[in-house]
Formats: structure tokens, sequence, C-alpha cells
């Protein structure tokens, strides 16, 4: 395993001297992932491969990064005739130029290597000499190519214009079209992954539209009566008396009932317990008259025989709209929703294009006083922390909301690197200790660089 600065070395040093084999073929930069032998995934890494071939024997010289260090290596007589360069490294587990990992590469096979022919283990373990093979591919490899692999694994996308603080900036919500689709004609649930912005796109459109609205913050604990209301004790005069206190869903349509055009939000719809879900399949219900309808469980009167009258809400249909947002899969504590409830919601996924998370930083960071350069720098940290979890390499998955978060608490730039080192725990897992993985701290360390993001003094 070597650095950057070893890599050069080695091919400051490099020959192509015109060797006595066939190059088959030579590989541009690629990505892979390495498998062991029962099809998990080992290690993700980008490679540039070159196959050469003598009296029947094939060798495969490769250079690789993955993410942290460099590794050269030549596939010598145990590869031979098996597979060509791509399947090589799409299936073999890691390789690196020591003992232990050719060990493993060896067991894989389940070969011993009887004639390496090129001696390309040996050599550098004991001398540190890379093989003809392998120097050949280098004298062919340029700073390019290593500005290119690090690219490739690190997910690097090119923005096509560059941004400056002058550029017009305009925040587009992801779901406008279909919210304006739908618009208090449809109730819509919104779902995506975790802090990717689905109730802020959701504030961005009723503040766009001007339509009032009411939260509830979902969790485990809510019940029917928490969102229709209830009766609660208040001193008056000395006395105890009970008064009634609307719940947000009754408020919500004791506003529509008069007229007012509402919104009713809830957030984080499906982490509510079935018991406190069970209220809104009536209540999401239209009746014969183009209304929904809420009886709230408030007595309003009493006829003769003692019996109460409860009071009965009717909304409009054009002027009461729900929108829901959630998570849904197996990686989220929720609750599957009922199959009545569902047919209430027309459904929109959240995904961020990663214009739209751009627009959104650079609109964050022009009203807490961050420029666009630096909203750029973080959009770069993002897609490579993304790349990394897809890669199994981190096993937490950064989301619009830590960035939003990093650039309203930061609000001086030149603090910008602490704020993002501050919510390592967010990405990093903890050992049986508690104690942050060192592995995975260095990943991200590398990512905050890779960014360009310094701490400034």
């Amino acid at each position: 395993m070597l650095n950057k600065s070893e890599i050069r070395i080695q091919i400051a040093h490099a020959e192509q001297l015109g060797f006595d084999y066939t190059t088959i073929k030579k590989n541009d930069p690629f990505l892979t992932v390495m498998k062991d032998a029962a099809g998990g995934t080992v290690k993700r890494m980008s490679m540039k491969t070159m196959t050469t071939r003598k009296d029947g024997r094939s060798h495969v010289a490769y250079i690789a990064y993955d993410g942290i260090d460099w590794h050269l290596g030549c596939g010598n007589h145990f590869l031979e005739g098996k597979m060509d360069s791509t399947e090589v490294m799409s299936s073999v587990t890691v390789m690196a130029a020591n003992a232990e990992e050719k060990k493993s590469m060896l067991s894989y096979y389940k070969s011993e290597d009887a004639n390496t022919f090129c001696h390309f283990w040996k050599s550098w373990n004991e001398k540190g000499k890379i093989c003809k093979h392998v120097s050949d591919l280098l004298a062919q490899t340029t700073e390019e190519d290593l500005s290119t692999l690090e690219a490739i694994l690190l997910g690097e996308e090119i923005i096509p214009e560059p941004i400056t603080s002058a550029t017009a900036i305009t925040y587009e919500c992801p779901v406008a079209a279909k919210l304006n689709r739908y618009e208090h004609t449809r109730h819509i649930c919104i779902t995506g992954e975790k802090g990717s912005g689905k109730t802020r796109s959701t504030y961005e459109y009723l503040k766009a539209n001007k339509i009032p609205h009411i939260f509830v913050g979902g969790n485990k604990d809510i019940e029917a009566s928490d969102l229709r209301g209830m009766l609660l004790p208040v001193e008056k005069d000395g006395n105890k008396e009970f008064i009634w206190v609307d719940g947000p869903l009754t408020e919500a349509f004791r506003r529509a009932s008069k007229g007012e055009k509402i919104c009713l939000i809830i957030d984080e719809l499906l982490r509510i317990s079935d018991s406190g879900l069970s209220i809104l399949i009536p209540s999401l219900s239209l009746d014969n008259t183009n209304h929904y309808v809420l009886p709230t469980g408030r007595i309003v009167d009493v006829d003769a025989d003692g019996v109460g009258k409860m009071e009965v809400l009717k909304a409009p249909k054009d002027k009461f709209w729900v929108i829901a947002t959630t998570n849904i899969g197996a990686g989220y504590d929720v609750t599957r929703m009922d199959d009545a409830l569902e047919d209430r919601f027309e459904y929109i996924e959240h995904n961020n294009e990663l214009s739209n998370i751009q627009n959104i930083l650079l609109d964050v960071a022009s009203k807490n006083g961050i420029s666009a350069s630096s909203a750029i720098k973080l959009l770069n940290f993002y897609q490579k922390m993304k790349a990394l979890y897809e890669a199994e390499e981190l096993n937490k998955l950064i989301n619009l909301r830590h960035l939003v978060q990093i650039i309203e608490d930061c609000r001086d730039e030149k603090n910008l690197h602490d704020f993002i080192v501050d919510r390592l725990p967010k990405w990093v897992e903890r050992d049986i200790h508690g104690k942050l993985l060192p592995e995975q701290i260095k990943i991200v360390h590398r990512a905050i660089d890779k960014s360009d993001i310094k701490v400034i003094s």
C-alpha cells in the first residue's frame, strides 16, 4: 500500500521498454467492487489495468485507489487464462502489495503460485521493486489518470459552469409541479430518505402559494384524541372547569369550515401508531356533498332527555388539504400504512436532483452570509460522502438537513471546516466502547480535504 507521493515516485522511475509480450487489453480507469468467495462486498476501488500475454501466460498489472491508499500489483500464474482484467478486478478479494493479502488472494483461487514468472510479490516484499508488467503500466499512467481514479471513487461530479456569489439564486421546490396538480383536490404523501428536504419542500411550496398551514410532528405516542382535541381542566375564580381545546385536525377542519383555505402538515406520518392514524380514514373521506366530515367529540348541546349532542364539522373539499411526509422502507422505524388510509393519498417521491440540492445550499448560504463557493464545496463534500456510503465504506448516510444545519450554524465560513468535523458522530459508527471508529474518521476527513474545505486560522 502506498500514498500518492510514493505512487508518483514509482511512475517517475517506470519504463516502457518494449517488453517481449503482447498487450491484449488496456482499461481506462474504472470503478469496481471487490467481492469475496461468498459474494460479499470487501472493498470498493477505482482501477486502471493492463492485460498482457506471452507463451500462453496472462498477467493483469494494475494500479488501484481505495479512497485512502494506493495499490500496485500483478496477477501471475494463478490468474492465468481464468478471466480478463475487468472480470479479475471485480471478483477477487482485495489485492495489494503485501504477503497477507497475497495469501488471501491465493486462498480464494485454491491454488499455489508454482511459477510466478515475473516474481512480483517476492520482489516487492523483499526489495520493494515492481515487475516489468507493472512498470510498463505505470509508464503509461499520467497525473490525469491519478486524478481520474480519485474522482471516480469519490463520486466527483464537475459542475458545468463555475458559480459565483453574483449568480442569481432561484430555489425551485422539487415537488412543486405535482403539488400544483393536486392542490386542494387530493391529499398528498411525500416519501423520501431521511433529511432529504421533504418538510422543507412542503413549507416552501405553501409559502410561495400563500397557503396557511397547521403542523403535526408525528411520533408513536400520538393518539386519535391528540389530533381531535380534548377537555382540559383550568382554574377559574377558584373553581376547576373543563375547557375544550382543538387538536390540530379539528383546528384545520374548523378554519376550513369557516371558508379559510388551510393545509394540515403531518410530518413523519408513519411514526404515528395505527390507533392514532385510525381517525384519518373517515375524516379524509368525502361525503355526498363534497365535504370532509369530522365528529370532534366535543359536546355542544344537551337535549331534553339529557343526551349530549356532539359537534360535527364539515370542511369543503377546496378548503381542506393534508400533506403528509414519511420515510418508507425496512431501514426506518415506521408502521405499515393501512390500505384504506393509503387510498386517501396520492404519493410523491422526493428524490433530490443534484441541481436542486445545489440551489437549496446556495439559497441558504446567501441568507446566512456564506459565499457561493463555500456552498459548492459543501455540495462536493455531499457527493463524496454519499459515494462512500453507497460503497459501504460508511454506514450512515449524509443528508441535506446536515448540510443546511452546517451553513445555518456556521455564519462565518472561516469556521466551515470545524462545523463539519463537529458532525462526525452523524456519519461515523461507534465501536463497542462507544468510541468513533478511527478508520471511518479518516475516511470522512479525506472527503473533507478532497472537497477543498480547509482549516482557516
